[in-house]
């Protein structure tokens, strides 16, 4: 659920223009509370793969069992979800980068990174919000399905163990998964603007969407200069400045010389 840094004035649009837009078709959940695809559909398949893979998770040593932990995180959900909160399975899972999503099944993966990095209950509420958008607009059906016609080989379990672990054979195989699970622009700000009206709907912030995503984008930019900083200190460590510089400058008049030797030939 990575937001690029240009998307956030979008989301911020988007997020104003979101009471206006309430009534609109285009942002009406697309599927009713209680939901489940008829047995003879493409769909069904998906799912029961699907499910293969949430057994799995649940008895996986990363899940956070704390009861108070997870009645906290029911809340916000069920509240958010409003009519459709017994579609949704919330598993909390131990990573520390900032995450959440949302399969075509209703099981719902909260990382423990947004839980300490987000600064008040509303801003996770923003995030579920947006994932469960993602799924009442089928947008998570529609990825699923662009999955499985990506791959050559492999059941959904498979691949979205591939996905999870970022453990594949094949690189081309590994790029694939990425691009169909990646939600398009489109598919964005709908889930934007209808997660926006259910949140407000539950008494929260809809604005806490912007700013927590603002936080993390400023989180990793600072991140990123450390790194460089880190780095750049590193380099003159190794090499005191005057030798650097002269490094430099070799490196220089010999490209210049190669330069001119072409022009001569």
């Amino acid at each position: 659920m990575k937001r690029p840094t240009g998307s956030i004035l979008l989301l911020a649009v988007a997020l104003a223009a979101a009471p206006a837009f309430a009534d609109s078709d285009e942002l009406t959940h697309r599927i009713p509370p209680g939901y489940e695809p008829e047995e003879a559909s493409d769909e069904k398949g998906l799912w029961n793969e699907m499910k293969e893979y949430e057994r799995s998770l649940s008895k996986s040593a990363l899940l956070v069992v704390d009861p108070e932990m997870n009645a906290y995180i029911d809340d916000i959900v069920c509240r958010v979800a409003a009519a459709y909160c017994g579609d949704f399975r919330v598993y909390i899972i131990r990573n520390s980068n900032f995450n959440a999503s949302m399969a075509a099944t209703g099981m719902m993966q909260i990382w423990t990174g947004l839980i300490t990095r987000s600064s008040s209950t509303d801003e996770i509420a923003a995030v579920v919000g947006h994932e469960i958008a993602h799924y009442t607009l089928l947008h998570s059906l529609e990825n699923l399905r662009a999955l499985r016609k990506k791959m050559t080989t492999g059941s959904v379990f498979d691949l979205v163990v591939i996905a999870t672990t970022g453990v594949s054979s094949q690189i081309g195989q590994m790029t694939a998964i990425l691009s169909a699970l990646a939600f398009n622009r489109e598919q964005e700000t709908e889930a934007d603007l209808l997660g926006a009206t259910l949140v407000a709907n539950a008494s929260y912030d809809p604005h806490a969407s912007y700013r927590v995503w603002k936080q993390i984008i400023e989180e990793e930019e600072a991140a990123a200069a450390a790194e460089a900083a880190a780095a750049a200190a590193a380099l003159f460590e190794s090499a005191p400045p005057e030798d650097l510089a002269e490094t430099l400058s070799e490196a220089k008049a010999e490209e210049v010389a190669t330069k001119q030797e072409a022009l001569q030939k």
